[in-house]
């Protein structure tokens, strides 16, 4: 069943690069909780998980454009951690 607006998902994910190495995961145990329909994930994923039943795994390939871009090392800037609060 497709997600219907303002739902409560609750997932687990590890998240990896193109090369397979770990982003970011819920390796904890603690779901990760979002709204649907209010733009709170990545578009596509959104969808992607909304085609799922519950309880069940699903691997999910997000092309750059449909996540966050291509890499661009120009646009990389590097801070000292004392710059932030």
């Amino acid at each position: 069943m497709p997600l219907q607006p303002n739902q409560v998902v609750s997932i687990l994910f590890t998240l990896k690069d193109a090369d397979g190495e770990i982003i970011d995961s819920t390796s904890d145990g603690r779901p990760f909780a979002f709204l649907s329909g209010n733009e709170q994930i990545l578009p596509n994923l959104e969808s992607e998980i909304g085609t799922m039943l519950i309880g069940s795994k699903k691997t999910v390939v997000l092309e750059p454009k449909d996540a966050y871009g291509e890499y661009q090392e120009e646009a990389v800037q590097i801070l000292n951690r004392a710059e932030f609060p």
